[in-house]
């Protein structure tokens, strides 16, 4: 069995939160800290600090997974940018699946 580690929040500690919590977003608070983030979430909601949203901050900064240019992504499940997913959503919406599925008899 793994054993848990535990921090005590310190002065120096919740001044790092303190700091950290208007610019950062909830898992790199946690990383800077070494604890995680529900750690994070709940210490800063006892110290009186409006809640985070989620784990990830609305609006930050990716690598799109097609084409590597950076884009804002609002979620934790979006991978590409708007261009490359309107091209790929292009690329399929003519796909006809009765006519390349193997398995599927044709009516001829």
């Amino acid at each position: 069995m793994v054993k848990r580690k535990y921090h005590h929040w310190t002065p120096e500690r919740d001044a790092t939160l303190l700091a950290l919590w208007p610019h950062k977003a909830l898992c790199e608070i946690a990383a800077a800290l070494d604890c995680s983030a529900p750690a994070v979430s709940l210490r800063a909601r006892r110290l009186g600090l409006k809640a985070k949203r989620g784990k990830m901050a609305k609006g930050e900064v990716h690598t799109c997974a097609a084409c590597d240019r950076p884009f804002v992504r609002y979620n934790k499940f979006t991978t590409r940018c708007n261009y490359c997913h309107d091209r790929e959503v292009e690329r399929w919406a003519d796909y006809n699946v009765v006519e390349h599925h193997p398995r599927i008899k044709r009516e001829v």
